[in-house]
């Protein structure tokens, strides 16, 4: 397990963080395909942190990337990248270990 470690994309501190998927991407740009390999962390931060403040779209450390939170209910009115992600978080039970998703898309 890991403790205090930084969380780049936020700057909140992680107290645990436990993998749960890997993920294969196979995207296909206009002018290049590309295969990228992701892997997804299920975390705990602190419920103080200013993080769980916002309520409209808030910049993270990526540029181009908008940042919102959405009830689970509500995300198929919004476009999730990858896509994948909206109907694998409804059924995410991180009790059984790494999931391996492999992810075709085409942009």
């Amino acid at each position: 397990m890991y403790r205090n470690i930084q969380h780049h994309e936020y700057g909140a501190p992680i107290y645990d963080r436990k993998l749960f998927w890997i993920i294969e991407n196979f995207i296909d740009f206009p002018d290049r395909k590309v295969h990228e390999l992701g892997m997804f962390f299920l975390v705990n931060l602190p419920r103080d942190h200013s993080i769980y403040h916002h309520v409209e779209e808030f910049q993270g450390m990526e540029e181009g990337f908008v940042n919102l939170w959405i009830d689970i209910d509500e995300l198929d009115q919004y476009t999730v990248i990858p896509e994948f992600v909206a109907s694998e978080i409804r059924q995410l039970d991180h009790t059984t270990g790494v999931k391996h998703i492999k992810n075709r898309a085409v942009r």
